[in-house]
């Protein structure tokens, strides 16, 4: 199998002869009959193809994706990340410790067993209140878009006495200039579970922060506050820091234990989800609300199903970091830096295939 190496950015993808030999030879080809599925893996293909030659993901490519998801159940996912794997080998850390603690190869393993087993992880270790506060400071003297606001399509400063949306995103390239975002993104410890969980060099997708807010009186779908899965990329894995605490009245981070191996066959639908549907498929032992101070830290495969809770008071303050096994999806961002650490520049160097989207 030939490797592509992009010359724009450090990134490694297998090219889609390889992808077609393999989903040719899988499971997979006793359907190649069937004139739909057969279509949605040709444009899946072709899409491919075009990413790993441009970078860019064709929006009816992308669309397959979650589409081939949904009727095989995660099966897809899974064979072309087998195939990434191939490829794209996982780095040799010698330094695997940092905001999630001492690990160690062990350590790493009981983590990943756990996420593979529920599909999220609660770190005992937590992001210092420092840390938290200066962040919080960083999210009241920022510019943040109200989401979604029919009045407001314009950012401004977050005034929690003034509130006009559930949801207040900063934009990523505004955060990442950050030098404690900076020291998040490039830690080791965060590298090397995500690089453990996906089983080859992680690729850092995006950087997110947000303020939820009380401001409406029931859920929004628009503000993830509806039951729904993750599929912007083939494989993932997200990290949510709580930079204020959350209880369960101000919008925890809830999620349906094991739902990302598989899915009921009447929840295999690209949609939201209320909550009676799901209760009608998960116990509720299964279905988790995250509570946790400032600095909680939780690992989680968003493929499986989950929200954010509608706040009945309070707000509450997030950070996502995300790593997966390729770019092919949705849209990404390619970042300038222009105020990068000392500890930011050398890692982003050392580890150039993770870090490809930083100039």
């Amino acid at each position: 199998m030939n490797i592509k190496s992009n010359q724009l950015m450090n990134i490694i993808e297998p090219d889609a002869f390889s992808l077609a030999v393999l989903l040719a030879t899988s499971e997979l080809a006793e359907y190649s009959d069937d004139a739909t599925f057969s279509k949605a893996i040709e444009i899946f293909l072709e899409g491919y193809h075009s990413f790993v030659e441009t970078q860019f993901t064709p929006h009816e490519a992308y669309l397959n994706l979650r589409w081939l998801y949904c009727i095989t159940n995660g099966y897809f996912n899974d064979l072309i990340s087998d195939g990434i794997n191939q490829f794209n080998c996982p780095y040799q850390l010698d330094y695997k410790s940092g905001v999630l603690g001492e690990l160690d190869d062990v350590k790493i393993s009981q983590i990943i067993q756990k996420i593979n087993k529920d599909g999220f992880y609660v770190f005992e270790q937590k992001l210092s209140l420092d840390i938290c506060e200066r962040l919080n400071y960083l999210a009241l003297v920022t510019l943040s878009q109200p989401y979604p606001s029919i009045s407001y399509d314009q950012k401004n400063i977050y005034d929690r006495r003034k509130l006009v949306a559930p949801i207040y995103k900063f934009d990523e390239l505004d955060i990442v200039n950050n030098h404690d975002i900076q020291s998040l993104v490039v830690d080791t410890s965060i590298l090397a579970l995500a690089q453990s969980y996906l089983g080859c060099k992680p690729i850092q997708d995006s950087v997110v922060m947000w303020w939820s807010t009380n401001f409406e009186k029931e859920a929004n779908s628009k503000a993830a506050q509806l039951y729904h899965f993750d599929m912007d990329r083939i494989k993932f894995i997200k990290f949510f820091i709580y930079l204020s605490e959350v209880t369960t009245q101000n919008g925890p981070h809830c999620y349906v234990r094991g739902s990302h191996q598989s899915k009921p066959l009447e929840l295999l639908q690209d949609r939201r989800f209320l909550d009676s549907e799901i209760e009608q498929h998960y116990s509720k032992q299964d279905i988790v609300e995250i509570i946790g101070s400032a600095g909680t830290i939780i690992a989680a495969d968003t493929r499986g199903f989950h929200k954010g809770k509608h706040l009945q008071s309070g707000e509450r303050l997030v950070l996502q970091i995300e790593y997966a096994n390729s770019l092919f999806g949705a849209p990404y961002n390619q970042l300038n830096i222009n105020q990068s650490s000392k500890k930011f520049f050398e890692l982003k160097n050392k580890y150039k295939d993770t870090y490809c989207r930083f100039n």
